[in-house]
């Protein structure tokens, strides 16, 4: 095994699968530059404010529901699947995927969103939810 091989594996299983969960086949796929590709679904567990990682390709659907983010950088580019990032706190949807392929979720965020503000900076598929249930 090359050595850029054995580095990726271990910062996958050192810093990307204690914070995420995915589908079981799931396949990661590192980028020339430093960005990862998903094909599978994929969440987003205990961050601190911001992802450590750029996402670029997701081929499933990208869920980080419920954590203390501030900001989507490091979100993928493209969401073939639905994108959620509701209940976090998010004040703007600056740097959110460009094309989610199903729904866009980002209820219950300080930003208080609307449909506007998610077409502004994203084409979307499917539904757009910016308003949860409570």
């Amino acid at each position: 095994m090359k050595t850029e091989e054995l580095r990726r594996l271990y910062i996958e299983e050192k810093y990307l699968k204690p914070w995420t969960w995915t589908s079981p086949n799931a396949t990661w796929i590192w980028n020339e530059d430093g960005s990862i590709d998903v094909i599978g679904n994929i969440g987003i567990g205990a961050v601190d404010k911001k992802l450590p990682f750029k996402f670029r390709n997701v081929y499933g659907n990208f869920d980080f529901n419920a954590v203390d983010i501030t900001t989507l950088e490091g979100s993928p580019d493209m969401v073939q699947g639905y994108f959620s990032c509701s209940r976090c706190n998010l004040k703007t949807l600056g740097h959110a995927p460009k094309t989610v392929s199903k729904s866009f979720y980002c209820y219950d965020n300080p930003g208080n969103f609307t449909t506007e503000d998610v077409l502004k900076v994203c084409k979307v598929g499917g539904d757009i939810k910016t308003k949860g249930i409570l």
